[in-house]
């Protein structure tokens, strides 16, 4: 199982993460989680971003989840491929491979989970303070995941990880009366 939490930044997507992985260690699930990889790319991000840094992001994003997936069955991912494709989109350095890359890539992910904008901006020395940047990457997140057709479960405001737990136990359940 293949989970990303996805959405512009700022919104906790990273608090979320963490949160699940120790939910699903309460139930035996040991699951490995892949940080956020932009926090580590040695170009300018954010509005400064260009197609060098989207690709090396994309590029370390799949890296660390197919290393990932030798070892385990499940994977908690702190965004995903269709992040930095939508951040691309943002700042204007997308083109048709990283739309290709993007599109073929969000395929091997089991859940997608869009977390809402619902908290100011805090200053952590990486993410753009810009409130209006933020608003457009989530603008252009919503038109993506709608004009592509993706599959995702958009989290309420608030109890988010029991929300992301229901889904998981239901549709795993299904899964297993499927194969059985």
């Amino acid at each position: 199982m293949k989970i990303a939490f996805i959405g512009t930044h700022g919104t906790g997507k990273t608090t979320l993460s963490y949160e699940l992985a120790a939910e699903l260690k309460k139930l035996g699930i040991n699951a490995v989680m892949i940080n956020e990889l932009a926090r580590l790319c040695p170009l300018p991000i954010n509005k400064s971003c260009s197609f060098s840094s989207q690709l090396w992001i994309m590029a370390s994003q799949i890296v660390e989840e197919i290393e990932h997936s030798v070892n385990y069955n499940d994977i908690i991912c702190d965004r995903s491929v269709l992040d930095s494709y939508v951040y691309a989109l943002v700042t204007g350095c997308a083109n048709e491979s990283l739309e290709k890359l993007a599109e073929e890539w969000i395929k091997t992910y089991d859940y997608l989970f869009k977390v809402p904008v619902t908290r100011p901006l805090t200053p952590d020395g990486v993410r753009s303070m810009d409130k209006d940047f933020q608003i457009k990457v989530d603008k252009m997140m919503d038109k993506v995941l709608r004009e592509k057709g993706i599959k995702f479960f958009q989290l309420p405001n608030e109890n988010q990880i029991e929300f992301v737990m229901e889904i998981i136990k239901k549709n795993e359940m299904q899964n297993m009366q499927t194969k059985n």
